[in-house]
């Protein structure tokens, strides 16, 4: 029993005796097997061995069973699995290299591959390397395409060519390349799936060659896609996984790491530093590294896990994709004269992904400018502790004064002309006395030995210290010469009068009280503050004073003089009218004369 499969063309003679045709290039029987291979499992590519392949042919018509297994009496069952084009071009290197191309039997001559789905072309006149050229076949393009090394393709062979051929196992079970399948013999018999296949067909088979092996002669030099590890060439490193030297990346378009501020600006005085931050941020999508390539000597960078970096050290800073980072500029005075100086900080920006040997691809440069404004140191005009210290002595003069003139006054307090004097004014006279020298204290304040808030303070004591001191010096004067003053027009018009401590101190407690409410009132409301001016607005050369707030606050001042120099005038006008009484009985004279004195140091004060 011999049924029919199907239906060929005119199969040529394949190996009689020592004939081997398809040991000689594309054979027809070899084409027949392989597209049957591809139809039954859809694999892109098909391999047969010619060495496996015989038989006279037949002629045109029908095909029988027993023509196919002439053709391959072995049982050989199907393998399919997935390889890529570096291991096809192995595969095909190697059976081009080490075939003989002979129409007669030679011991290498089966090792040419018959092919479905691709074509190859070879130069048998070259030695070793002889592949020229591999394109398989693209089904959605409709055309052949050269051989992408890096593409899997899906292949089918049968169980001898996948598990017993030397060396062919060692391309069909490879894996050596990430992604490749090795091979799996399943159940499929050789035999039965050519003649399903020209069952199926329809029509003849066509027995004209295809061109899927092509002898060109003239072809000078091989085709060579094995990538081989240390060599390598510039801006490529090697991928172990895909066994490919695959290309760096290139960053098209320029890259994208950049500087929160094109310009920094620091401002400072001589023989000091000043500092800054700025921002490097990493817009990319992959991770850099920065070096510190170029800037000034006064100019030094850090991080917070770099304390200071240095150009010219290998020192990186990793920045990862989306990352930002925050670095300390110091611009350093020390050496520089006064005024501007200018510079560039400069950082080389590299490519960490690219982590292999080859690929520390340098990006570019990104940088930013550099001011550093150097002034002189400012001269504040602080009182020299020379100046303070003699005002400390006058106020310890005038406090030690005070003090045992007291107790002078208290030790003679008997005594008829001290006694006629009234200790108790006397002793305000010396409190008052000691009261407005303590202002000293507060005079002596400024921002060299005090807060801006202290110094406000102080401010604000001096008019209270002053005034209050003022005022209870004065009130004895006046109430003494009021109370002279008093007597004295009594007597004039004959009339009897007793005074009272209480009606003399009537005087002293109204200026003591219209004083005191007043300084309460400024102190609350608009106080004076401590304040630095520039000589002729230049604000390098300044000094500091008190200085009237709002308009309040000169509205005060305004009352205070006039309640203390109105209560002047009028003691001045009491001392003038008891000036004949004998000074035996009264101090008028020289309790004017005192108060004088005071007008005249009040009017050049102000």
């Amino acid at each position: 029993n011999d049924p029919i499969v199907g239906k060929s063309g005119q199969m040529p003679l394949t190996r009689v005796d020592s004939t081997r045709m398809c040991m000689a290039g594309e054979c027809i029987i070899g084409n027949l097997f392989t597209d049957a291979y591809r139809w039954k499992t859809g694999a892109d590519v098909a391999f047969v061995p010619s060495g496996g392949l015989r038989g006279p042919g037949w002629p045109a018509g029908d095909v029988r069973v027993s023509d196919v297994w002439h053709a391959l009496p072995f049982v050989n069952t199907l393998c399919t699995g997935i390889m890529s084009g570096v291991t096809m071009f192995k595969l095909l290197n190697f059976s081009t290299a080490t075939a003989t191309f002979q129409s007669t039997y030679t011991d290498m001559g089966d090792r040419l591959v018959q092919v479905s789905g691709l074509r190859y072309v070879y130069n048998t006149k070259l030695n070793n390397s002889r592949l020229i050229a591999v394109d398989v076949w693209d089904s959605e393009a409709a055309e052949y395409k050269p051989l992408d090394r890096l593409n899997m393709y899906s292949f089918v062979t049968d169980s001898f060519m996948c598990d017993v051929f030397h060396p062919f196992p060692s391309f069909f079970r490879s894996t050596a390349i990430r992604g490749e399948v090795p091979g799996y013999v399943g159940d499929f018999l050789a035999q039965n799936v050519v003649g399903e296949y020209l069952a199926q067909l329809g029509r003849p088979y066509n027995t004209a060659k295809q061109g899927r092996l092509s002898n060109d002669t003239s072809a000078d030099s091989h085709l060579n896609l094995v990538h081989k590890k240390g060599e390598c060439p510039p801006n490529t490193w090697w991928d172990d996984p895909i066994k490919t030297c695959s290309p760096c990346r290139e960053v098209s378009g320029g890259f994208h790491v950049i500087f929160s501020d094109n310009v920094t600006e620091l401002e400072t005085e001589l023989g000091t530093n000043a500092s800054s931050r700025i921002i490097l941020s990493n817009r990319e999508v992959f991770d850099v590294s920065v070096l510190l390539k170029t800037k000034p000597e006064w100019i030094e960078v850090a991080n917070s896990s770099i304390a200071k970096l240095l150009e010219g050290e290998n020192l990186h800073v990793l920045l990862r994709a989306g990352e930002n980072i925050a670095l300390r500029v110091v611009g350093q005075a020390e050496g520089l004269e006064a005024g501007t100086a200018l510079g560039t900080v400069s950082f080389e920006v590299i490519d960490a992904g690219q982590e292999h040997p080859g690929c520390s691809l340098v990006l570019g440069d990104v940088s930013f400018d550099t001011q550093l404004r150097v002034a002189s140191p400012p001269q504040l005009n602080q009182l020299t502790n020379g100046i303070r210290g003699t005002g400390f002595a006058l106020m310890g003069i005038i406090t030690f004064s005070s003090i045992m003139f007291s107790i002078w006054v208290f030790k003679y307090r008997r005594v008829r002309v001290v006694r006629a004097s009234q200790p108790m004014f006397l002793g305000l006279i010396c409190l008052g006395t000691l009261i407005m020298g303590s202002a000293i204290v507060p005079l002596s304040i400024d921002d060299g030995v005090a807060s801006v808030r202290g110094c406000n303070v102080a401010c604000q004591a001096v008019p209270w210290l002053l005034s209050m001191g003022f005022t209870i010096s004065f009130s004895a004067f006046f109430s003494k010469i009021w109370r002279i003053s008093r007597v004295i027009l009594s007597s004039q018009k004959y009339q009897k009068i007793k005074l009272s401590e209480k009606d003399v101190l009537t005087p002293f407690c109204t200026l003591f009280v219209l004083n005191f409410g007043t300084l309460l009132a400024w102190t609350l409301i608009d106080p004076l503050l401590w304040v630095r001016v520039p000589v002729e607005n230049d604000w390098s050369n300044t000094y500091g004073t008190c200085t009237l707030g709002k308009s309040a606050s000169i509205s005060f001042l305004v009352v205070i003089l006039v309640i203390n120099i109105g209560a002047l005038f009028l003691a001045c006008l009491q001392a003038y009218r008891a000036r004949h009484i004998s000074d035996e009985y009264s101090e008028s004279k020289y309790v004017g004369m005192a108060m004088f004195g005071w007008l005249q140091v009040v009017i050049v004060g102000i």
